[in-house]
């Protein structure tokens, strides 16, 4: 096409471009020959409907969606009568679609100011999933994700937490979530429908709405959740039983219990008679036998009853409120001088706090989902990161050297 053609085609597109909607309310590109107007059917009110002039050709590039959309002979296609071409995309969120226009047309003055929130990266990855343009978020997502982990207060958003990470391809974090979601369930009776309970002031929700809103995973759902919540459960249940059991139960011939050596970390058999109440801790003393032994009473009959009660298992109590029992049950104990770590609460601390158990039955439950669809978006977050900073320092010299890190990729992305 030759110049004065150019111009001639160039002044039409503009000319056909001044009767846009007046109410347009951000320019990714002033040369852009498409009005996409987003979230005219939203519900939430703080979603307001927003138009957006962009360039047909970038998200053509962008995303496979788009491609088809605009270019596939849809009725999104470009009007053939010359008229203003005007895309409606009406459930789309607005903020969440910005952010991913204004990253596709290099518009970064318009990102998100950091700490990203939770909502806003749950929107921004929606969008892209929808679209198949998670690519064009990459340099940022993952200190867009640390932010949102920082600034955690408490686990009541653990729905939206897990969607985060199922979009956002990491599985560990993924496995987590679903875990500690799992480790919040309980039933309302024994055999009802599964709930969520993050406890006083909190709405229960029910497990239908939780796979809803995570909108992932095998139809046969409930039924995973609930046999990993009984094996979590029964988990806490045999951890505690055995440090007690094998404590009460200690034959001071052989030196064993069960077969195995003693539960002293220092294999002294002393210190798990002083813990278990039978005797004090030689040449130091331990007042407190009496205060050990009733423990260890009350920690028993705690056993029998978790143990033999159903309700325990399939009913109204959570795996989370179970270990918070077990935990204030167990604080108590008292263990000799320089062997606090021995002591049956040191133990069950270690053995509830890593997190494991939540990982545990995550990992049970999301054994079926798509891993090879996690496993791409990892991939191409890694290759995006080295392509941006090839290490750590050369990101933080680039810092020393300019001051400004607002408009750069590589800083942006590595979190600086």
């Amino acid at each position: 096409m030759d110049d004065e053609k150019l111009a001639e085609t160039h002044g039409e597109l503009n000319t056909n471009l001044e009767s846009e909607p007046e109410n347009l309310d951000v320019v990714m590109d002033p040369d852009g020959d498409l009005i996409l107007r987003v979230g005219t059917e939203l519900t939430d009110s703080s979603a307001s409907p927003r138009n957006f002039r962009v360039d047909s050709g970038t998200l053509r590039r962008m995303s496979p969606v788009f491609k088809v959309m605009l270019f596939g002979g849809w009725a999104e296609s470009k009007p053939k009568d010359g008229s203003d071409w005007v895309v409606t995309l009406p459930e789309d969120n607005p903020a969440g679609l910005k952010v991913v226009l204004a990253s596709s047309h290099s518009r970064y003055e318009l990102l998100p100011e950091r700490p990203m929130n939770r909502t806003l990266l749950l929107d921004i990855l929606t969008v892209c999933d929808k679209y198949q343009m998670l690519d064009v978020i990459l340099p940022w997502l993952g200190c867009w994700n640390r932010d949102v982990n920082d600034s955690r207060k408490c686990y009541c958003d653990g729905v939206d937490m897990a969607r985060i990470a199922w979009l956002s391809g990491d599985e560990t974090e993924l496995l987590s979530e679903v875990g500690r979601l799992i480790m919040r369930t309980k039933r309302s009776k024994p055999a009802a429908s599964l709930i969520l309970d993050f406890g006083p002031g909190a709405d229960e929700l029910p497990w239908a709405d939780v796979i809803d809103g995570l909108g992932f995973g095998s139809s046969d759902w409930n039924e995973l959740v609930a046999v990993g919540r009984v094996s979590i459960i029964r988990d806490i249940l045999n951890f505690v039983s055995y440090q007690i059991n094998s404590l009460l139960s200690f034959n001071p011939w052989s030196g064993f219990y069960f077969g195995s050596k003693v539960l002293c970390l220092s294999y002294d058999d002393s210190c798990d008679k002083a813990i278990a109440g039978k005797t004090p801790w030689p040449d130091q003393g331990l007042e407190n036998v009496d205060k050990n032994k009733s423990t260890f009473n009350m920690i028993s009959h705690m056993l029998a009853y978790y143990g033999e009660d159903a309700a325990s298992l399939d009913g109204e109590i959570t795996p989370i409120s179970l270990i918070n029992v077990f935990r204030r049950a167990l604080f108590p104990f008292e263990a000799p001088n320089g062997h606090r770590s021995c002591s049956p609460s040191a133990k069950f601390e270690s053995f509830v706090g890593d997190g494991s158990l939540a990982k545990k039955v995550g990992k049970q439950v999301l054994r079926d989902i798509d891993k090879t669809r996690m496993s791409d978006i990892r991939e191409r977050i890694q290759r995006t990161v080295e392509r941006q900073c090839e290490s750590q320092s050369q990101a933080e010299d680039y810092v020393k050297s300019t001051g400004d890190v607002t408009h750069c990729h590589r800083c942006y992305s590595m979190g600086l």
